[in-house]
């Protein structure tokens, strides 16, 4: 332990060379004690001994900023750490990303995508029906799957609302074996989605 004021006062020489023994030992030491030092100067080093923890003055001398704490013969610095939140917006430029945050991250983003969790579903005329919006209301987009004959002039609609949905698709009135298609799309999370008209052969969705 030594700490020092740093101020080399008037004395004998032999006081006068202890004193500046004492200030280089207190440099070298990093101002070492349980307690920090009572002068203090910006920018110095304090090692607090009964915690292990290195510290460093701020520029404008009014508070200790911790380094970090020597543990045996490893160095623990002292950082901000990133939530996993911070981990999956990817914006946050000044955090430390740990082992678990990299790997909750990478989970959470790639099982949240169309797929993950989710299967092939079968949907009868009566649970299916024509002309009705159905809205996706899980956590996930889904993909819809319709073979048909395309007659009565129908259409596949997909919108934000059930009033401004956007046509992917559409069929003339004649319902013959010409006008049979398959169509697959996908509906976003919260999104509507409907067929107007047309013989339907099968409906199928990928969901949860």
């Amino acid at each position: 332990m030594s700490q020092h004021d740093m101020n080399i006062a008037n004395q004998t020489s032999a006081n006068a060379r202890a004193d500046i023994n004492n200030a280089l030992g207190a440099l070298v030491s990093l101002s070492s004690g349980t307690s920090a030092p009572s002068t203090t100067f910006a920018n110095m080093l304090w090692y607090e001994t009964d915690t292990n923890t290195l510290y460093i003055r701020n520029e404008a001398n009014s508070g200790w900023v911790t380094i970090g704490i020597i543990n045996g013969s490893a160095f623990q610095a002292k950082v901000e750490l990133a939530s996993q939140s911070d981990a999956q917006t990817g914006t946050e430029n000044t955090k430390t990303m740990t082992a678990l945050r990299v790997k909750q991250a990478i989970t959470e983003l790639t099982t949240s995508s169309i797929g993950f969790g989710q299967t092939w579903q079968a949907y009868s005329t009566s649970t299916r029906q024509n002309n009705v919006w159905y809205q996706n209301s899980t956590t996930l987009p889904i993909q819809v799957a319709i073979d048909l004959f395309g007659g009565g002039n129908a259409q596949i609609l997909v919108g934000t609302t059930t009033s401004n949905g956007v046509r992917l698709a559409s069929w003339p009135s004649n319902d013959g074996q010409y006008e049979r298609s398959s169509f697959s799309f996908i509906v976003p999370i919260n999104h509507y989605y409907k067929l107007t008209a047309g013989t339907r052969l099968t409906w199928a969705e990928l969901r949860a």
